[in-house]
């Protein structure tokens, strides 16, 4: 197959070079992932031809109005500042990639298919649910379909699948190297199953899951296989990003729109969760949202420079070897964050009791979130307000329960080709595309998490008014906060003074 710019008789030297002429077609564009490879691309690879986007209509809102709402996001406002006419290059197309032919219109199927030069194939149900079933559909067979959608394309030069760092979760994780690990499930044999008996994966869930812990990792691990089954026919790339979390540098410092694993430190910051099943030292590795990004691009880069049609080139997207975050970190910097800026969703002042003892989690659990929420709900009852706290406490007892593999461990993935990336930006593009942050902190990546989900998961004011009220508001959440510590204190020394009393015999 012929580059676009062999064709034209250049070869690019540059990655904005590259990228030229580009026709790229990108799924999961309104995903978190997906809207910052978009702007990525439209404001550093200004010379891309067209940007094809697979949306779908969501609660009856039409796709371009769908897409307006993207680019109304502050993630497109240094975009509009410096090239506004490069949104003019984005092409939404209907579609949905849980369907057959994904639902194209005849137009637009044959404009993909004669346009297209790259497919960047990040949309996936990433959400972790309990169904083998509906985790396969959206993960596994809709990689399978857009595969086979790409076969058809004819001037396409490269296929990226963004997996996750955590789809060979089966193994040791110093184990699962930088190429794909071959499954011990026929992922063929999956979808005969799902076509014929789709009852029986999930009748069969414990032992088809294969060591994996829930139904996400397992359908991206298989996905995984037929990815690299199709290089023979196009050039492929996985990309594994590892828990993302903000940005750190690109298009600006901060930016996130979902709060994904972080969830549970959050709510732990929010005073909502006070009992978590981990360690102290325990740590996840992670990846800054752009940095993932930058990743994505320049392995495209190399794989043009580096041609390798015998072998999937895959990265883990991983950095906390480079800068470790634990448990103690979230708690020691995590704290003075959230007291010098607090948040008008804070309910309690911190309080944390970390353990992974099974019988002393649930009994703290009971302790600490149940009871305190059943009292919240019967206040508000009474006062005919909406109750909220038992079904909150629900939702994080099931977010501990699906990520308890992940929190409560040592998570720290080979990174080595995912490094070395660096490597083959050209000198004049270092600061556009390359992966390293000088001056990187656990504390500046705590406090830029936080600072992302308050003002743009929560779209809370950040104006010096409404950090002086919510101020106000934890003091007095702390002066009641101390207030019922000390009042519990003085019960349970009440009561071992009448235990002690009541065995004295005078």
């Amino acid at each position: 197959m012929m580059h676009i710019h062999e064709v034209l008789d250049m070869k690019p030297s540059t990655i904005k070079e590259y990228f030229d002429g580009q026709s790229i077609f990108i799924t999961g564009s309104t995903g978190t992932l997906g809207k910052i490879l978009v702007e990525k691309i439209l404001r550093c690879c200004p010379g891309v031809a067209r940007v094809y986007l697979l949306i779908r209509e969501k609660k009856n809102i039409p796709i371009a109005e769908r897409w307006k709402q993207i680019t109304d996001l502050p993630l497109f406002d240094v975009l509009k500042e410096t090239n506004p006419k490069a949104l003019d290059k984005v092409t939404p197309v209907q579609g949905d990639l849980v369907t057959d032919n994904m639902e194209l219109s005849k137009e637009d199927e044959q404009n993909l298919i004669e346009n297209v030069t790259m497919i960047y194939h990040m949309g996936a149900m990433v959400q972790f649910t309990d169904s083998l079933t509906l985790a396969f559909e959206n993960n596994t067979k809709a990689t399978y379909m857009l595969l086979n959608f790409a076969r058809r394309v004819k001037n396409l030069q490269l296929f990226v699948y963004v997996s996750t760092a955590f789809c060979n979760m089966n193994i040791p994780c110093d184990k699962a190297v930088e190429e794909v690990i071959p499954a011990t499930l026929d992922w063929r044999l999956m979808m005969k199953l799902l076509e014929s008996q789709p009852l029986v994966l999930d009748a069969l869930k414990e032992k088809l899951l294969s060591g994996q812990p829930n139904p996400y990792t397992w359908s991206k691990w298989l996905a995984e296989q037929i990815v690299n089954d199709y290089r023979v026919y196009f050039p492929t790339i996985i990309a594994r990003p590892a828990a993302v979390c903000s940005t750190i540098r690109d298009p600006f410092p901060a930016w996130i729109d979902t709060i994904g694993i972080c969830g549970i430190v959050h709510a732990a910051a929010y005073g909502i969760l006070r009992i978590i099943y981990t360690r102290w030292d325990s740590y996840l590795d992670y990846i800054p949202a752009d940095a993932a990004i930058n990743a994505m691009l320049v392995a495209a880069w190399k794989k043009y420079k580096e041609p390798s049609p015998e072998r999937t080139d895959v990265y883990n997207c991983c950095m906390v070897k480079d800068v470790s975050i634990i448990t103690e970190d979230y708690q020691r910097y995590g704290r003075a964050i959230v007291e010098n800026a607090p948040s008008k969703h804070i309910v309690w002042p911190y309080h944390c009791f970390v353990t992974t003892n099974e019988l002393l989690y649930r009994i703290m659990f009971i302790l600490l979130q149940v009871v305190p929420a059943a009292l919240v709900d019967l206040v508000n009852l009474l006062q005919n307000k909406k109750i909220w706290a038992l079904k909150l406490t629900t939702k994080m007892a099931n977010l501990t329960r699906v990520y308890k593999k992940f929190i409560a461990v040592h998570l720290e993935f080979p990174n080595d080709k995912y490094k070395a990336l660096n490597d083959v930006i050209p000198e004049t593009e270092w600061d556009s595309f390359n992966t390293v942050y000088e001056d990187l902190t656990n504390e500046k990546i705590i406090s830029f998490g936080y600072e992302s989900i308050k003002k743009y998961y929560l779209k809370e004011e950040t104006n010096e008014r409404s950090v002086i009220r919510n101020k106000r508001r934890l003091f007095w959440l702390k002066v009641m906060d101390e207030i019922l510590i000390f009042c519990f204190w003085m019960i349970g020394v009440y009561l071992l003074y009448k235990v002690i009393a009541s065995r004295l015999p005078f």
